[in-house]
């Protein structure tokens, strides 16, 4: 029994030494044959729809440069408000309203005014004249009977021009003024109360302004006329100016 035992055990042996060989070759060649059977670059599906990951650089978009409106500057030198003194003298162009006083004559103006970016001006004007006296003598009387007229005018109202700059320092203005005027005229004879009346009158004033700026300030003339329609008196007037240029509350 034993012997029998023993050469079975020596035939099992000796088949698993002639398989082991042929074992060893099967798994070589399963293991080729797996590398081999990797499918090439081109044997893959490309699939349009896929998602890639973009470089670094392309995946946020840069953002847009921010651009500043451009700052409406005001017309000329930036300094919109201006405010003049006139002083000058005023000539009667028509018919005699006032007898034979002359309304006009010496005057005074007070002008302020706003320019605005697309070189408009726009403003308020006042101006007062000191007037004429007269005493007209009658030879009906004896003695002669004196009486004494005196007038004066006063003008009002609102201005309006266009600012040319004919260089960074000098400002040509044609203007239009449209207003009131204010006559103040006495009439007083011997033994009798005085007599006054206040005509007031619609007017139109064509003129042309001509300023020399230095800094804020401004320096130059006036050429005006004063239509008034009616029983008013027209004038021509002529006067020099000085004023202030500055800033403050801009409208445009």
């Amino acid at each position: 029994m034993a012997k029998y035992l023993c050469s079975i055990l020596v035939t099992l042996l000796l088949a698993l030494c002639a398989a082991a060989p042929v074992l060893a070759q099967d798994d070589e060649e399963s293991s080729e044959g797996g590398e081999g059977d990797a499918p090439a670059d081109g044997d893959y599906e490309q699939d349009d729809g896929s998602w890639e990951r973009p470089p670094p650089d392309e995946e946020k978009p840069k953002p847009a440069a921010k651009q500043e409106a451009p700052v409406a500057e005001g017309a000329g030198d930036g300094l919109p408000w201006d405010a003049a003194l006139l002083l000058g003298y005023s000539f009667k162009t028509d018919r005699i309203s006032t007898e034979s006083v002359h309304p006009y004559g010496l005057g005074a103006a007070l002008r302020g005014g706003y320019s605005w970016n697309f070189d408009l001006y726009t403003g308020l004007y006042y101006f007062y004249y000191l007037g004429t006296s007269h005493d007209d003598g009658e030879a009906a009387g004896i003695p002669p009977v004196i009486r004494k007229t005196s007038a004066n005018y006063m003008l009002m109202g609102s201005e309006f021009g266009y600012n040319l700059w004919a260089s960074d320092s000098i400002i040509i203005r044609p203007t239009l003024m449209l207003g009131a005027a204010v006559g103040m005229v006495s009439k007083q004879s011997p033994g009798e109360p005085e007599v006054r009346t206040v005509p007031v009158y619609f007017t139109l004033g064509p003129g042309l302004t001509l300023l020399f700026t230095s800094g804020a300030w401004e320096f130059g003339g006036d050429l005006r006329s004063t239509i008034i329609p009616g029983d008013g008196d027209s004038t021509f007037g002529v006067f020099g100016t000085v004023g202030y240029r500055f800033d403050g509350y801009r409208f445009d």
